[in-house]
């Protein structure tokens, strides 16, 4: 389980917002104080859970041991002030079949411990100018900040996702002055 360091209020709720989306990943509600005071235990919980997950056919309720499932949380940017994190589950059901993979995002003000919505932050006139750039084919259906900048998802006429990284450097000069990215961007350009 990411934990972000530290022990202030605002860190704290940062820190039980991960355990949150961790929890929810696998369907788990933490009793009332273990999310803040123990994401060990929390981590724990989850490992568990997504064993019995991963072994147990939901049709037949049979048993398969070659099945996992890996349940993730990467950090995708991290700067003093803001913290974005991709939250992965995978599940192998152990056949010929493979598996199926899930993931979304999420971010967090480590001065403030708020989760804003990260479409919210990007602005209807940003999107039309990102939209805009060279290479550019269709209006981004989402988007996520990572090290390098902002990355762009579109689908096509077929649903497939096309992802784009466009480098803060052509980013923030897009942005209005009062943009809340202004602070994602902090440390990365």
């Amino acid at each position: 389980m990411l934990r972000v360091a530290g022990d202030s209020p605002p860190i704290t709720a940062v820190n039980a917002a991960l355990a949150a989306a961790l929890e929810a990943v696998v369907g788990l509600v933490s009793p009332p104080g273990d999310t803040l005071e123990d994401p060990g235990a929390v981590a724990a919980r989850v490992a568990v859970e997504a064993a019995i997950q991963a072994v147990v056919d939901e049709d037949s309720g049979e048993v398969n041991p070659r099945a996992r499932v890996a349940v993730l949380q990467i950090p995708v940017l991290l700067n003093r002030r803001s913290l974005a994190v991709e939250h992965l589950l995978f599940e192998d059901n152990g056949t010929a079949d493979g598996g199926a993979g899930t993931s979304r995002f999420t971010l967090h003000d480590l001065e403030t411990g708020v989760s804003p919505d990260m479409d919210a932050t990007l602005d209807a006139a940003t999107r039309a100018k990102l939209s805009a750039l060279p290479g550019m084919t269709a209006a981004p259906a989402e988007w996520y900040p990572s090290r390098p900048g902002i990355v762009l998802v579109y689908r096509d006429a077929h649903g497939a996702e096309i992802r784009r990284v466009v480098p803060w450097r052509e980013v923030l000069p897009l942005l209005p002055q009062d943009s809340p990215l202004r602070a994602v961007a902090d440390s990365v350009y």
